[in-house]
């Protein structure tokens, strides 16, 4: 039961990024190959396999974004943070401890749609720290990180909207003295109103 439910929440997953990309006009082949082979694995360890060459694709893609600043803020903004760079944090080589505005952003949109898969997994009855995907650990919500997986492409396709709307302000990120990226207000304000729709 558990590869099956993997298979399904990563391939649901896939499927929301091939539309991301597809609207970024992206060439879909490498990303299909990685994708159709998440159908084939026979374990769970296989299944993250493919996602992971898949996720590869698809934020080497994100650089291409561009994160539009105010012209009067440019000479205040790290090189940097002009371009989306890597979904990995130059610090920790993981998503955590965001470097880049974009990468705070989207861990702020993911930990607000971390909250919501949870209460709606309490509301359902089920434990939202016995991961399938996601290995158990101490103080962490695994199942509720596995049921998020097929709407984070929903979060990244918000966020691809909000760059083409928002012009941003240096006023709008904070880099404290270790390099991590924070974001300030008004830009919390705005992102967390999006919780309902998560």
């Amino acid at each position: 039961l558990d590869i099956f439910l993997a298979r399904e929440l990563i391939e649901r997953k896939l499927d929301g990024q091939r539309r991301n990309l597809a609207n970024l006009n992206s060439d879909l082949v490498a990303f299909d190959k990685a994708r159709g082979a998440v159908r084939s694995a026979v374990s769970i360890d296989g299944i993250r396999a493919f996602e992971a060459q898949a996720g590869a694709i698809y934020w080497a893609t994100w650089n291409r974004i561009p994160i539009r600043w105010r012209a009067r803020d440019l000479a205040r903004i790290p090189d940097r943070w002009r371009r989306f760079g890597s979904r990995a944090s130059i610090l920790t080589g993981t998503p955590h401890a965001a470097t880049s505005p974009l990468s705070a952003i989207l861990n702020y949109l993911y930990t607000m749609l971390e909250a919501e898969a949870r209460l709606a997994l309490l509301a359902q009855g089920l434990d939202p720290t016995l991961g399938v995907l996601h290995a158990d650990q101490p103080n962490r919500d695994s199942f509720a990180l596995d049921a998020m997986e097929p709407v984070r492409a929903d979060v990244d396709a918000f966020v691809i909207d909000l760059l083409e709307d928002r012009v941003f302000a240096s006023r709008d990120f904070l880099e404290l003295s270790n390099g991590v990226c924070r974001l300030c207000p008004p830009l919390t304000h705005d992102l967390a109103l999006t919780l309902p729709h998560w």
